[in-house]
């Protein structure tokens, strides 16, 4: 049957525009019209597939040219993947969404201008002074969700939240049966706490029609699907309340709720026609089991046997969350049904696996491995930018340019204040979501004019970012750095208000230093922690464009060398090191760090046992011949440490021995109290 869509009208001025046929057990996309005067603002766009007839039904409602506004309010493909082909229909058009969805769906198919509406206090105003309202509703099914009240009418486009599977009475759906809602909830939605937050917050606001993003619109008895939806099981119900069994006829009320949810999806009909001729009657009437050949748990395994034949994944996908829940809530084995199931679908994939990999060839999935090692090796995986070995690379070549014609240019070395803080107190993601956060704002200042498409930003190691102006004059290294400093600050993108410290270097600065090759880079890096430490020194949030007397006699020093392959731990213990206002420098190769130490004499040295090159012994071993290094504090880090490690750790007059995964505030502890002995 060929698919069209339809209208469908909410309220006075607002549409749902969706696809026909629905199918009962499908998740069929909603697209939303609204209308306000001469302008009209869509929210979503649906899939690619469905542009040609979602267009035309726009168009019975109002011209795509008045279309001023397109909501996404969820980076799902279902949402949005039509959103290219709108582009040259809606000339007038700006693209509504949260900043982290931006970052997901807008890489080069939306030329026109975007309106973040975490940037813009979360509202939209039409030019007839009536408003959108938007709510933060991320991490429900995608990073960067959003929820939209039109208050004039109270509808609330709630994106994922209170979506359902579609079922047979049509687009409304009916609140005094929520299983197909349930059904959604349990396989769609993460941890509860998330959701339940959310609805909290709805609950304070006027909302008589919920148009959520998948299913049917609730249009009645508001609060109590809000109160329903907060009761329902999430992620890995975790919550659940362990039960007995110690009737057999218990087996044959749980496989009624089973029953209850299908019915309400597929209709009483159809669900009776599947078991007709089994060894199961369902009633006609009541849609209850009203025998059966087997008791117990014979009856719960070929429940869902007769299923499985009869109508195969598609059904049993639709109550596997279900199942699972009541499998756990009542300690009994989940049905084999939905294990030959997974089987089935495992070796498929292994399979369509072994077909690829005989098409594509070997040399095309090595070049391919190449490409991805080379590109992980120079981009920082959070933020997206070019990492600190491109940078050393890219800076060391611009220097010498710059030296050769005699013309300054600069470096900003921004740093975030308390990004340890936020990992503590939110987790590591937040702590990724703030480093994006600034890496999004530093480029938007970037390409929001011409004269500064010749400066670059990179992510340098630990929560530091480096700002490229070449040919840099008239003060323009300051005038940066405050405006990005007043951003940054200014921003409402972040899970709570960041602030950054900066250090400018000036590369004349070391023109008569007679530097080369890799000096280069080190030194500028130096000098540019130095200055962010001593913006800190001042409570942070501030601007530092000169040295310390200290500074201008001689050039910093690392004071502590990180000497670890893993990347994870190096930067972390970086991370923290910099809290701190403790300079550090990560090394991953044993030749280069003996090579370092010997040129820079680091305060203290931290190093992993097993390192390339040469390993975590051997360097203190030819330390210790040394005097000009041989008295450096030397701690290792290591996943092993035995008896045999220890001893020699002694001998090599090791000073500290950690053994992996260590305490950070126990091993950065005794780095400061070294550093505070030696300054005192």
């Amino acid at each position: 049957m060929e698919n069209k869509s339809e209208v469908y009208r909410i309220t006075e001025n607002i549409y749902r525009i969706g696809i026909s046929p629905r199918l009962p057990g499908s998740l069929d996309p909603n697209i939303y019209l609204v209308i306000s005067d001469d302008e009209a603002v869509l929210v979503n766009t649906g899939p690619y597939r469905e542009f040609e007839n979602v267009k035309k039904e726009i168009e019975t409602l109002v011209s795509l040219e008045k279309i001023v506004l397109i909501v996404i309010t969820s980076a799902d493909a279902d949402m949005c993947s039509a959103l290219p082909l709108f582009e040259n229909d809606c000339p007038e058009a700006k693209l509504a969404m949260h900043w982290r969805c931006s970052r997901l769906i807008t890489g080069g198919i939306w030329r026109k201008g975007l309106f973040i509406v975490n940037e813009n206090n979360w509202e939209y105003a039409f030019k007839n002074g009536k408003q959108l309202l938007f709510f933060p509703a991320s991490y429900l099914s995608t990073p960067g969700e959003i929820q939209v009240l039109h208050p004039e009418s109270s509808v609330l486009f709630s994106s994922s939240l209170f979506s359902s599977f579609t079922v047979s009475e049509g687009i409304i759906l009916n609140t005094s049966h929520l299983e197909p809602l349930a059904a959604y909830h349990e396989h769609f939605m993460p941890d509860s706490k998330i959701v339940k937050s959310i609805i909290e917050k709805l609950k304070m606001l006027p909302v008589r029609h919920i148009a959520p993003a998948r299913g049917g619109i609730i249009s009645d008895n508001i609060p109590a699907v809000l109160k329903a939806v907060s009761g329902f099981y999430f992620g890995s119900f975790r919550d659940i309340k362990q039960r007995q069994i110690n009737d057999p006829k218990v087996y044959k009320i749980l496989c009624g709720d089973v029953l209850n949810r299908l019915i309400q999806i597929y209709s009483l009909d159809e669900v009776v026609s599947v078991y007709r001729g089994s060894g199961i009657t369902i009633n006609e009437n009541t849609g209850r089991i009203d025998s059966s050949t087997s008791k117990g748990e014979a009856l719960w395994e070929e429940f869902f046997n007769v299923l499985l034949e009869k109508k195969g994944m598609g059904w049993l996908s639709l109550i596997e969350s279900q199942v699972r829940r009541i499998s756990k809530e009542y300690s009994i084995s989940f049905p084999v049904a939905f294990n030959k199931v997974v089987l089935n679908i495992r070796n498929k994939n292994i399979e369509i696996d072994q077909n690829m990999a005989r098409i594509h060839g070997t040399r095309k999935r090595m070049k391919a491995d190449l490409e991805e090692i080379e590109e992980r090796m120079t981009t920082c995986p959070v933020t997206g930018l070019k990492n600190e070995v491109f940078f050393r690379a890219i800076i060391a070549r611009e220097f010498s340019i710059a030296e050769q014609k005699e013309l300054n240019s600069a470096l900003l070395f921004i740093s975030l204040d308390d990004i340890f803080g936020i990992n503590s107190r939110y987790g590591r993601e937040e702590g990724d979501d703030a480093l994006r956060g600034v890496a999004y704002i530093i480029r938007n200042y970037i390409s929001e004019a011409d004269e500064r498409s010749t400066h670059f930003v990179y992510k340098l190691n630990g929560p530091v970012f480096a700002y490229f102006i070449p040919e840099c004059s008239g003060g323009c290294d300051m005038i940066t750095a405050e405006k990005l400093r007043e951003r940054i600050a200014a921003s409402s993108v972040f899970i709570e208000d960041i602030t950054v410290s900066t250090g400018i270097v000036n590369f004349y600065e070391l023109y008569q230093s007679n530097l080369a090759g890799t000096e280069i880079p080190e030194n500028l890096i130096s000098l540019g922690l130095s200055r962010i430490q001593m913006a800190r020194a001042g409570g942070g949030n501030t601007i530092c464009d000169k040295g310390s007397a200290a500074e201008n006699n001689a050039m910093p020093v690392t004071s502590v060398l990180i000497i670890e392959p893993d990347p994870g731990y190096a930067e972390l213990l970086s991370l923290r090191l910099t809290q701190k206002g403790i300079s550090s420098l990560i090394l991953s190769d044993g030749n280069d760090a003996v090579e370092y130490i010997k040129k820079e004499k680091p305060s203290v040295i931290v190093s992993e046992i097993m390192v390339p090159g040469v390993n975590g012994f051997a360097i203190k071993q030819g330390l210790l011949s040394e005097s000009s290094v041989s008295s450096i504090p030397f701690i290792i880090v290591s996943h092993k440490k035995n008896d045999e490690y220890i001893i020699k750790a002694n001998s090599l007059n090791i000073f500290h021995y950690f053994q992996k995964p260590y305490s950070l505030i126990e091993l950065t502890g005794i780095i400061d109290n070294i550093l505070s002995r030696k300054s005192g």
